[in-house]
Formats: structure tokens, C-alpha cells, sequence
């Protein structure tokens, strides 16, 4: 099975998108859909255990969609955003 992302415009239309499709079905495969995180990295120079306190994860505004079936085109993954 493939993935992706989809970026929108806002948090709203993210949530919104996670409520409605989470589960939905495309070509006969549930898709599995999650708000993507960004983890900051701090320079090298920072040692390691100060370092890992001070990562942080970040949320965007990207979904990330796992179980997309091989054989499903653009225009199909269009349609459900």
C-alpha cells in the first residue's frame, strides 16, 4: 500500500478532514488518516540529552494518508478533499 499528504489551508479544514474521512474507503482499502507532525531539530552542537528535552513536535496543517492502494489515480484522492 502507498501513502501521501494533503497540506490545507487551516487547523479547521484538518480537523474537519480527520472527522469525515478517517476510515473511508478507497478501491476497497480503508485509508488511514493522521495530522502530520514536524519534530524541530536543534544543531549537533547541543548535547544529546538537553537536546532531546528541547525537541519539540510541531502540528501542521498536512494529513497523512496510509493504506492508499497502488492502482488509485490523482483525480480519485482529489475527490475525497
Amino acid at each position: 500500500m502507498g501513502y501521501g499528504f494533503v497540506e490545507f489551508k487551516s487547523k479547521t479544514f484538518v480537523d474537519e478532514a480527520l472527522k469525515r474521512l478517517q476510515n473511508s474507503e478507497l478501491n476497497g482499502h480503508n485509508l488511514e488518516l493522521k495530522q502530520s507532525e514536524r519534530t524541530l531539530k536543534l544543531a549537533s552542537n547541543v548535547k544529546t540529552k538537553r537536546k532531546r528535552q528541547l525537541e519539540k513536535k510541531q502540528q501542521t496543517t498536512k494529513i497523512l494518508i496510509r493504506n492508499i492502494p497502488f492502482q488509485a489515480n490523482v483525480r480519485e484522492i482529489r475527490e475525497l478533499f
